[in-house]
């Protein structure tokens, strides 16, 4: 999807998605939080953050987030001014954090050349770690072109062999037709800088 898309939907007052909400976002900031306390995380960035509201979940001391939407950008900006532990940007720029998470945002990417920036922006970003929560190929039926699935773990696997798969967890709410607002087509994929 394109950046005028999501900027549009956020200027009408729409806003990400039902993965920012509800028990999925609280399911995200769980498994995210969780990590980032194993493994002493002190910064994340947040690649495709939208409009900030899985923001309020995590629990990490430095928080960066990217996203192409001016809109939402500005928003987060003008939310959290008085707050200089979280900054906002529609580039990611030079930066680089211990983590940096990718949720719900490689299967908006339709445009093979937007993924492919995107990948290396992700993963350039990273001193250590990287988690994606995505389908990974597999889990797209249709998509009404809006939505492409794309086996991101082989993009890796030719592009970035200094990052390791250490681990795949299986989404608790997998995706079910009936309930497309509560459940999921994303897993949780976790890379580690070898």
């Amino acid at each position: 999807m394109t950046t005028s898309y999501w900027d549009h939907r956020y200027a009408i007052g729409g806003n990400s998605g039902a993965g920012s909400y509800g028990k999925l976002a609280d399911y995200k900031a769980r498994v995210i939080n969780d990590f980032v306390a194993e493994n002493k995380v002190d910064h994340l960035i947040d690649m495709g953050c939208g409009d900030g509201n899985q923001l309020a979940l995590f629990r990490v001391d430095r928080y960066t987030g990217i996203d192409t939407s001016k809109v939402a950008i500005e928003r987060l900006q003008e939310k959290y001014a008085g707050d200089k532990k979280k900054l906002f940007a529609t580039k990611a720029g030079y930066q680089k954090a211990p983590l940096v998470i990718s949720l719900d945002v490689i299967f908006h990417l339709t445009d093979d050349e937007q993924f492919e920036r995107y990948m290396k922006t992700l993963f350039n970003a990273s001193r250590k770690y990287v988690i994606i929560y995505s389908s990974n190929g597999d889990k797209l039926k249709h998509t009404g072109g809006h939505m492409i699935d794309r086996r991101f773990t082989d993009w890796v696997k030719e592009n970035r062999p200094d990052f390791t798969l250490t681990k795949v967890l299986e989404n608790e709410y997998p995706f079910d037709p009936g309930k497309s607002e509560s459940t999921s087509i994303s897993d949780f994929y976790f890379f580690e800088k070898q």
